[in-house]
């Protein structure tokens, strides 16, 4: 009468600490899975700049071990919160596999407040008649250092010459970033890198920078 339970129990536990220890590894920083394709394609969780949210990243690399330059590719936004929430990771195909022929390790983080990555949005620039885009563009750059601080001390890549490019607000933190005489950036690439008044009365849909 006793062993039946006992088996069950043991069952539960096993099951338990399966539960247990892959959601520990899902969500600890680092590599999330097995590299993919001949560009390497991984998936990383990177600490942001809060080092409570994870940023998802998504890699890419040459052959070999390196080390190799960083380039880190950043995605634009939105004021509009449903927008954000939607957001898909982002990849840029096309740049990347040109960014690995080259020599270039890639990281794309997703950003705190958007998509899966989740969390407090901290590029807010307010209304149209106190909009604030240096506050916005210097907390794009931190999220940015966030994901370059993190990669720099991966044993395949360098620790100077990042290049960091950004498309839209992406660019704008980009350029904000280059601001701050970061020591381990070497060259920023901003792709219409233009911050825009945004009307919050019709939504908030109106991309910042």
């Amino acid at each position: 009468m006793t062993r039946v339970p006992a088996k069950l129990l043991c069952g539960l536990l096993m099951m338990l600490a399966i539960g247990i220890e892959s959601t520990r590894t899902q969500n600890s920083i680092g590599p999330q899975g097995p590299e993919e394709g001949v560009i390497r394609r991984q998936t990383w969780l990177i600490p942001a700049l809060d080092r409570t949210t994870k940023m998802w990243t998504t890699m890419f690399r040459p052959p070999g071990a390196g080390p190799f330059p960083l380039a880190v590719i950043n995605h634009g936004t939105t004021q509009n919160e449903l927008q954000r929430a939607e957001a898909r990771m982002p990849e840029y195909s096309a740049l990347s596999q040109w960014l690995v022929a080259h020599g270039y390790a890639v990281a794309i983080p997703q950003r705190p407040g958007h998509g899966k990555t989740g969390g407090t949005y901290y590029e807010d620039q307010g209304g149209c008649a106190i909009a604030d885009f240096r506050k916005a563009g210097l907390n794009t750059a931190a999220s940015i250092a966030a994901a370059v601080d993190y990669m720099i001390h991966q044993p395949f890549i360098q620790k100077t010459g990042v290049i960091a490019i950004g498309q839209s607000a992406g660019g704008w933190g980009a350029l904000a970033l280059a601001s701050q005489n970061y020591p381990p950036l070497k060259a920023v690439v901003a792709i219409r890198a233009r911050p825009r008044r945004t009307d919050r009365r019709r939504g908030g849909a109106q991309l910042r920078a």
